[in-house]
């Protein structure tokens, strides 16, 4: 949890649920927060990479 935190504008929502395989438990919401010293894709692969997500083809989208 600690890793997710120390990425900026990352915030976990743990739905306390208990663990089993295939349930989701929980999700994190990273927002574009403008002045961060690192980009909204860079911040996104620290992501992907403290989740375990191997290399992939995403695309962003701005949301309005």
């Amino acid at each position: 949890m600690a890793a997710i935190t120390g990425i900026a504008s990352a915030t976990p929502h743990v739905y306390g649920k208990s663990e089993r395989p295939g349930r989701k438990i929980g999700h994190v919401t990273l927002t574009d927060t403008p002045g961060q010293t690192e980009s909204f894709e860079q911040r996104l692969n620290r992501l992907l990479d403290v989740a375990g997500v191997p290399d992939v083809n995403y695309s962003l989208t701005a949301m309005p």
